[in-house]
C-alpha cells in the first residue's frame, strides 16, 4: 500500500471518527475505528517530512493550517455557544510541534550543543504552555493555534511520543513496529492502572472501562496498515488531505448540532 493509499484510508477512518464525535447517537466503533487514523497520518507525515526539500517550507505548512484550524474552532464557539461537543480538533498543531522539535534537533550536533537544543526546547514548551493555560475565552482556540506545545496540542505528549518513535526507527521497520508495539503497550497499561481491577465475578465494569473509558491505546489497530506500506509515495494529492481536514469538520460539527438541538 503507498503512501496515498494508507492516506486514504486514514481519511476515511478519521471521517467516520469525527462523525462518532460530533453526531448524537452515531455508533461508538466509530470512535473505536478513528484510533487507527492519526497513526497513519503521522506514519505518512514522517514519510513526507523524511523526503522533502524544504523543510521549513513543510512547518510553515503545518504551523499556517495549525493557525486556520484555531480560528475556525474560536468561530465555531461563537457560532454556536452552547454545543453538543466543543470543537478542540486542531492535528496541525501536534505535527509542527513534533516536527518542528525533529527539525531543531535532526542536525549534526555536537553531545552539549543537542542537549542545549533539547533544555531549550523543553522550556519554550514550558513557558508557552503557562501562557496557553490561561483564560483567553473565546479566543483560546487561536492562542493555542499560534503557541502550540506537547503539553497542549491535540494528542498531547502520545502523538508527540508516537511520532519520535516512528521518526527515530525509520530506517529499520522490524524496530519501528517493536517501539510502535511497545509504546501502545505502556499506554495501555497506564489504561489499566487507571480504571477498575479486572473481577471474574463481575468483569464487565473492567471491560467497559477497557473499550469505552480511554481508548487510546486501540491505536495499535494502525500496525497492520503501517505493515502493509510499500515505501511508494502514491499519487500524492497532498492539499487534498490539508484541506479536508478543517471543512469535514466544520460540516458535521454544524451538522450534528441542527441534530442535537431538534
Amino acid at each position: 500500500m503507498s503512501q496515498t493509499g494508507l492516506k486514504l484510508a486514514a481519511l476515511i477512518l478519521m471521517f467516520g471518527d469525527h462523525v462518532g464525535q460530533f453526531i448524537p447517537g452515531a455508533p461508538f466503533i466509530l470512535r473505536i475505528a478513528g484510533r487507527i487514523s492519526a497513526p497513519l497520518f503521522l506514519f505518512c507525515a514522517r514519510e513526507g517530512f523524511g523526503h522533502t526539500k524544504n523543510r521549513k517550507a513543510y512547518l510553515a505548512r503545518l504551523y499556517i493550517f495549525s493557525l486556520i484550524m484555531g480560528c475556525i474552532n474560536r468561530r465555531l464557539a461563537v457560532l454556536i455557544p452552547n454545543p453538543y461537543r466543543p470543537c478542540t480538533n486542531n492535528i496541525f498543531s501536534s505535527f509542527f510541534i513534533l516536527f518542528l522539535f525533529i527539525f531543531i534537533t535532526d542536525r549534526r550536533q555536537t553531545g552539549k550543543s543537542k542537549n542545549a537544543l533539547y533544555l531549550l526546547f523543553a522550556a519554550a514548551n514550558i513557558a508557552a504552555a503557562v501562557i496557553v493555560s490561561a483564560e483567553y475565552g473565546i479566543f483560546g482556540p487561536v492562542i493555542r493555534a499560534a503557541l502550540p506545545t506537547i503539553f497542549t496540542a491535540e494528542g498531547d505528549i502520545l502523538v508527540f511520543a508516537m511520532g519520535l518513535a516512528l521518526w527515530h526507527r525509520r530506517s529499520d521497520r522490524k524496530k519501528l513496529y517493536r517501539g510502535y508495539t511497545l509504546l501502545c503497550a505502556v499506554y495501555l497499561l497506564i489504561v489499566l492502572s487507571a480504571g477498575p481491577k479486572l473481577s471474574f465475578t463481575d468483569p464487565a465494569p473492567f471491560f467497559k472501562w477497557l473499550l469505552y473509558g480511554n481508548i487510546q491505546w486501540l491505536q495499535i489497530l494502525a500496525l497492520p496498515f503501517m505493515l502493509c506500506y510499500n515505501n511508494k509515495r502514491g499519487q500524492g494529492l497532498k492539499y487534498l488531505f490539508y484541506w479536508f481536514y478543517p471543512v469535514h469538520i466544520v460540516i458535521l460539527y454544524v451538522l450534528g448540532n441542527i441534530i442535537y438541538q431538534m
